[in-house]
C-alpha cells in the first residue's frame, strides 16, 4: 500500500522532469547551480521520507530515519532560501528560476514557510526581489 508521501513524492519527481535540465556541471548562472542543488536536496528528502516511511514504529531504526529526514528536510528549506536570495546573472537564468520555481509548485509542493510570512520576510517577496534586481541588471548591461 503506498502513502500518500509517496504519491506526492512520484507525482513531484514526474513534474519536476519537466523543469529545465541541467547538470550538475557548474554553470556561467548561479542561478542555474542553485536549482541544481535544490533538486537534488528535494530527491533525497522525499528519499528520506520513504526510508522514515519504511521503517518499524518506535524503533531506533526509525527515531535514527527520522533524525536523517529532518537533517534532509532542513538542508532543501536552506537550499530554497538559497535559491530565493540567488540573483540569477542571465536572461536564462531568470527564465529557469521561474520555471523551476512553477513546475515545484504544480508538483504540489510549497516552498518554506508561505503560510506563516507575508511581506519582506517572506520565501516568495524574496524570490521576487531577487528577479526584480537580476531583471535590473540585465535591463541596464543591454
Amino acid at each position: 500500500m503506498s502513502t500518500r508521501r509517496q504519491f506526492l513524492g512520484g507525482a513531484a519527481a514526474a513534474t519536476l522532469a519537466g523543469a529545465p535540465a541541467l547538470s550538475a556541471e557548474p554553470h556561467a548562472d548561479p542561478a542555474l547551480d542553485v536549482i541544481v542543488r535544490h533538486q537534488q536536496a528535494y530527491a533525497d528528502h522525499i528519499a528520506s521520507i520513504n526510508a522514515t516511511d519504511s521503517t518499524e514504529p518506535h524503533t531506533d531504526a526509525r527515531r535514527e530515519a527520522n533524525d536523517r529526514q529532518m537533517e534532509a528536510c532542513d538542508r532543501e528549506i536552506d537550499l530554497a532560501w538559497e535559491l530565493a536570495a540567488t540573483i540569477p546573472t542571465t536572461a536564462a537564468g531568470i527564465a529557469a528560476v521561474l520555471e523551476y520555481v512553477n513546475q515545484f509548485e504544480i508538483a504540489h509542493e510549497e516552498w518554506p514557510n508561505i503560510h506563516y510570512c507575508v511581506g519582506p520576510m517572506s520565501w516568495h517577496f524574496k524570490l521576487r526581489q531577487s528577479i526584480a534586481q537580476a531583471s535590473a541588471r540585465l535591463a541596464s548591461v543591454s
